[in-house]
């Protein structure tokens, strides 16, 4: 059985209400990732983020993450994806605060270098939204 990164099953509302009190407890932002697992590049940068310890361990300590599927399907998650801000590619990262407030909307491909990504750009991106 694979473990789906980005779950069509899940309810994004529940997850997000959960993240929130996760973050307002443990001092944090939270990291909403919108993809999907048919997604090659979303796929890539799962695999990038947890190969570098650096990176992994910003993700954790800085942010309650959220892993949000995006596809064909509008019964899967479209009500809350139609609430979130404008974005044309995947993957995307969405920052919100405590208050739910979106600090930043940021696709993913400006940290892309080839097959992969750039660990540098990668890591200033979790730096500079960190709380």
């Amino acid at each position: 059985m694979t473990t789906q990164l980005y779950d069509p099953t899940r309810d994004p509302f529940k997850d997000f209400l959960g993240a929130l009190a996760q973050a307002r407890a443990e001092k944090k932002h939270i990291l909403v990732e919108v993809g999907g697992d048919w997604c090659v590049w979303c796929g890539r940068l799962e695999t990038f983020i947890t190969s570098h310890a650096d990176l992994a361990e910003a993700r954790s300590r800085y942010y309650v993450t959220v892993k949000v599927y995006s596809g064909d399907d509008p019964s899967c998650c479209w009500d809350f994806i139609n609430r979130l801000p404008d974005h044309d590619s995947l993957p995307q990262f969405i920052v919100y605060d405590t208050r739910s407030k979106v600090l930043c909307s940021q696709p993913t491909d400006p940290f892309e270098v080839g097959e992969s990504y750039e660990h540098d750009k990668v890591l200033a991106f979790l730096q500079m939204w960190k709380p």
